[in-house]
């Protein structure tokens, strides 16, 4: 079976998962940016970095596919906070079927990585985006902060890494035994 792993990854972290993942599964690791075509990969899984709600780049990768119904297709977001929460994991989930066609939506495999964030290294824009975000979320009453609400404010202007390379042993395990790769 021809398989790929593509990624989006602005600041590293999602690029290490991917990076990990690939040679685990001894294939090539390649940015969602460099990938010109997806159509000759049976196998395609897709890690994206989340920024502000979005998966960075799902839909450029997904568009490089003419035919998705002889394809398996994997989409692993990384984001910062936990995914035991559902509304979150539902919200991405729906920011995906937005984005793609319904024919690549509905063949996805989806999991879930934490990542991190170094406020340091973000650009202008990003620092900015966040800043407004975290302003915004600080407003909530105690009782309306979510996981996710509670995970920003906690890491606001700070270096936090959630980066867990054991977390790619049960993806795989779980991959495996859905798809075939």
């Amino acid at each position: 079976m021809n398989r790929i792993v593509v990624y989006g990854s602005k600041y590293g972290t999602t690029k290490m998962y991917a990076d990990e993942l690939a040679h685990r599964l001894g294939v090539e690791s390649v940015s969602y940016r460099e990938v010109k075509n997806l159509d000759d990969y049976n196998s395609i899984i897709y890690l994206g970095g989340l920024y502000i709600g979005g998966v960075l780049g799902v839909k450029e990768t997904f568009d490089k596919i003419s035919n998705p119904d002889d394809k398996e297709l994997v989409l692993i977001s990384v984001g910062l906070s936990s995914f035991d929460d559902s509304k979150n994991i539902q919200a991405i989930n729906n920011g995906v079927k937005k984005r793609v066609l319904s024919s690549i939506y509905n063949n996805l495999h989806f999991y879930h990585l934490r990542g991190g964030i170094d406020y340091s290294k973000l650009d202008f824009k990003d620092k900015m985006a966040m800043k407004i975000f975290y302003l915004g979320l600080k407003r909530k009453p105690e009782v309306q902060r979510t996981g996710l609400v509670k995970t920003i404010i906690d890491t606001y202007n700070k270096e936090v890494s959630f980066v867990d390379f054991n977390e790619l042993d049960g993806i795989i395990d779980s991959i495996t035994k859905k798809v075939k790769i």
